[in-house]
């Protein structure tokens, strides 16, 4: 019959007990606001993505929104609150080529070593994997060893921003 909801493919009890929370008003003076880090682009605690076809620059734009962080310089446009701790995680290439880009991109922009200080971390998947997931004879879990050490590294070395 048409509007029915039927039997679930998969019954799992793990869900049983959802229940939907009812609006409540609040003083909007009393709402928290957000923490943005980076233009109206990244918040804290949140997670946002840059997607597109491969090939368009998404490579050179992480690495020039990467040093406006770091250095607290809006060369990209973006408001930078203040300079922040950024981790460049890139897992394609390898890390020479990530210097190239980020010298060519300080020489470009300016940037000196001085404005970045130690605020800036770069990484290569080749040489650090960051491997999330993986298989198991349940299927695809999550890998918390590795998710544990990420937590780790961003708390012990306070990363304002994690780009992988």
């Amino acid at each position: 019959m048409r509007g029915e909801i039927g039997p679930a493919a998969n019954d799992n009890t793990i869900g049983s007990g959802i229940s939907p929370t009812p609006f409540a008003w609040r003083d909007p003076a009393k709402l928290p606001p957000r923490e943005w880090l980076y233009g109206n682009h990244l918040i804290r605690k949140y997670v946002s993505a840059t997607i597109a076809p491969g090939g368009v620059g998404k490579s050179t734009l992480v690495v020039a929104d990467a040093l406006a962080m770091a250095s607290g310089k809006a060369i990209m446009g973006q408001h930078v609150q203040k300079p922040l701790r950024v981790w460049v995680w890139n897992g394609e290439d390898p890390a020479d080529e990530m210097q190239r880009r980020v010298t060519a991109a300080m020489l470009h922009h300016r940037i000196r070593s001085c404005d970045i200080e130690t605020r800036l971390f770069l990484d290569s998947g080749r040489d650090t994997p960051i491997r999330i997931g993986q298989t198991s004879p349940n299927g695809p879990q999550i890998a918390m060893p590795v998710i544990e050490s990420l937590i780790v590294a961003i708390r012990d070395l306070e990363i304002d921003v994690l780009i992988a």
